[in-house]
């Protein structure tokens, strides 16, 4: 029963996530940061660190 309602309480805390919460993600991604280290930091499933790692990133280049 609890590690169903931590399940619970990550997937809440996943929905909440702001955009720049996500940046945040994929920036300590880009940094070597392990999955698990980030979903511990985040207070989200290193699952959902995992789907997030796998979606394409946004790559805002330089204007030259």
């Amino acid at each position: 029963m609890e590690r169903a309602k931590k399940r619970a309480a990550k997937a809440k805390a996943a929905r909440e996530l702001s955009e720049d919460d996500l940046a945040r993600i994929a920036e300590m991604l880009n940094n070597g940061v392990s999955q698990r280290k980030i979903a511990e930091a985040m207070g989200v499933s290193q699952s959902f660190v995992q789907r997030k790692n796998r979606q394409p990133r946004k790559v805002e280049l330089p204007v030259q």
